[in-house]
């Protein structure tokens, strides 16, 4: 495999993670691999010393530059991308004097975000800490991936508590990870069996039935043994009229934007969330052939494109924090410009630095 060159690129998130305390997992310290999606991408991926896909930062914030730590899933994290075509990295160059520095992993929700900041963030004395919001974070709050990152519980009197902290379990064997980076054959065929599922997997979710859960003011997870609760939500769900379990979702939101807030403002920083444009907030059309094909018509349960990202300005509005919406310079670009990879919906280059130049407009104006 090595002689012709094989094995030496990858398309799972394993490849690109380690165990970690704390959140769950980050990035392998010091990796630099191809993550390559045949027919959308071909890219290299790196992260630092300290599990940051980014380039080395110094904890202690260089004189006279303004400092910004970025929060966020696999957009921030460049899924599809290079480094320097990041989000963070065209942030950075759009405003003059300033640092980022790169927090964003693939599939983290709010909670793992909250727990980076507070661990590890703060100690790079941000002067603006940008979050950036996608609608499954609703949902990712309560998962915890079978004991694999922390999650959100709400106590008797309605606060929020980060249950399973430290994580209870290790992210993945350490037998297969060993395998993953000393062995070209097993990456070759981890790498192929991940194209086979691609190629056979729905993309997009069912519509899928919601639970039952608790009423507000029950825990979702009790100590120990005992299983963790989850909500699941279709997209359908998050774009429908609220029932009481999306409610409660977006209720466990502005505690966790609160707490966060706390923690980005105690040193006279800024904190702003950031809603990030998904393919369905941006193509109408997609966005109605997927309720259809969910079974359920568009008109007759009062589908509102703009429900979530209106739901989280809403919040920010009551914690008195900065928003930016990405739907409507998406929108007006989209049929302009190719924003999103082909064959998945993540952001291309274009569409990181339409989002950067966007966010950097709302932080020049501090």
């Amino acid at each position: 495999m090595r002689i012709f060159g094989l094995g030496g690129t990858s398309l799972t998130r394993g490849m690109l993670h380690q165990y970690d305390p704390n959140a769950g997992w980050r990035c392998y310290p010091n990796l630099d691999t191809r993550y390559i999606l045949p027919e959308s991408f071909n890219v290299r991926v790196r992260c630092n010393s300290q599990g940051l896909r980014d380039s080395e930062k110094r904890f202690v914030k260089p004189p006279g530059i303004r400092r910004i730590v970025v929060l966020g899933d696999s957009f921030m994290w460049g899924y599809g991308v290079e480094n320097e075509e990041m989000f963070s990295a065209i942030l950075q160059d759009l405003i003059s004097g300033s640092e980022t520095v790169n927090f964003g992993v693939n599939g983290y929700s709010t909670v793992q975000e909250l727990v980076r900041l507070e661990i590890e963030g703060l100690r790079y004395e941000p002067d603006v800490t940008v979050l950036v919001f996608v609608w499954n974070d609703l949902e990712d709050n309560f998962d915890d991936k079978h004991g694999g990152r922390p999650v959100a519980v709400f106590e008797e009197d309605n606060s929020l508590r980060i249950a399973n902290r430290p994580v209870r379990r290790h992210w993945k064997s350490p037998l297969k990870q060993w395998f993953r980076h000393h062995s070209h054959l097993f990456r070759f065929g981890e790498y192929n069996t991940e194209l086979l599922k691609l190629e056979f997997r729905d993309n997009q979710r069912a519509d899928l039935s919601i639970p039952k859960i608790p009423a507000p003011g029950v825990a979702f997870a009790a100590e120990n043994d005992k299983k963790m609760a989850r909500m699941k939500f279709s997209m359908t769900d998050i774009y429908a009229p609220p029932g009481p379990e999306i409610d409660f979702a977006w209720k466990a939101i502005e505690l966790l934007l609160g707490r966060i807030k706390q923690l980005a403002t105690k040193e006279g920083g800024r904190l702003v969330v950031v809603y990030a444009a998904s393919l369905y907030d941006v193509d109408r059309g997609i966005f109605f052939k997927f309720i259809r094909k969910s079974g359920q018509d568009p008109d007759s349960m009062a589908f509102n494109w703009d429900r979530p990202s209106n739901r989280l300005g809403e919040v920010c509005a009551a914690l008195d924090i900065p928003y930016v919406n990405l739907n409507p310079g998406f929108r007006q670009q989209f049929k302009k410009t190719e924003l999103f990879l082909k064959k998945n919906p993540h952001w291309s280059v274009a569409g990181h630095r339409l989002a950067a130049q966007t966010v950097a407009e709302k932080i020049k104006g501090f």
